[in-house]
C-alpha cells in the first residue's frame, strides 16, 4: 500500500526469492517503489552494522515498520532453548537493536515513525504460546517507554496489536 502512494519503502526479509518476486510486483510502473536488502534479522551480531548503514544507502528514513515475527506454539517446558532463543531473537531482540542504530538520527532531525507490530497475544495471554505471549508484551511496553522518553520530540511511536488470523502470514503453513 505504502509503494501504491508513491513512498520509497525498503522491503527486509531473509529470501532473496521472495523480495524479489514482490519488487517485480510493487515497482511495475509506480513512482517511489521498493528496495529490498537481504538480511536473516536473527543473526544478531550482524543488526547493528546493517541497520547503521541504511541511511548511507537510502538516505534519511521518515519510518520504519517492524513488522517480523514467529511463533512457536506449544507448551514452553517443551520447547528447546534454541526455539526460545530464535522468537526472542526476531520478535524482541531485533528491533530493539535495529532501533538503537536508527533511532539517533531520526532525534537528530526530529521526525520519524517507528511502528512495532505487537499482537493481541501481548496482552491476552494465549495458553502455548507464553514465549511468544511474552515477546509482544515486551514490544509493546518498550515502545511505550520510547515514546515517554521522547514525548518531547516529534517522533512518533505506535505499537499495533492485530488478532489471530487463519491462512495467512505466519499463519499460512
Amino acid at each position: 500500500a505504502l509503494v501504491e502512494l508513491g513512498a520509497h519503502v525498503i522491503g527486509v526479509a531473509r529470501s532473496a526469492e521472495a523480495l524479489e518476486e514482490l519488487s517485480s510486483e510493487l515497482n511495475s510502473g509506480r513512482e517511489g517503489g521498493l528496495s529490498t536488502e537481504v538480511i536473516d534479522l536473527t543473526k544478531l551480531s550482524e543488526l547493528s552494522a546493517w541497520a547503521e548503514g541504511l541511511e548511507g544507502r537510502y538516505g534519511p528514513l521518515s519510518g520504519v515498520i517492524h513488522n517480523a515475527g514467529v511463533d512457536d506454539f506449544q507448551p514452553s517446558e517443551a520447547m528447546s532453548a534454541g526455539a526460545i532463543e530464535a522468537q526472542v531473537a526476531l520478535n524482541l531482540t531485533a528491533p530493539l537493536l535495529i532501533n538503537r542504530a536508527l533511532l539517533p538520527p531520526m532525534l537528530a532531525r526530529d521526525e520519524g515513525v517507528l511502528l512495532h507490530l505487537s499482537s493481541v497475544a501481548g496482552y491476552f495471554p494465549t495458553p502455548f504460546g507464553a514465549v511468544y505471549s511474552g515477546t509482544k508484551a515486551g514490544l509493546w511496553l518498550y515502545s511505550e517507554a520510547l515514546a515517554i522518553e521522547h514525548a518531547h520530540t516529534n517522533l512518533a511511536f505506535v505499537t499495533l496489536h492485530p488478532s489471530f488470523v487463519n491462512g495467512v502470514g505466519m499463519h499460512e503453513r
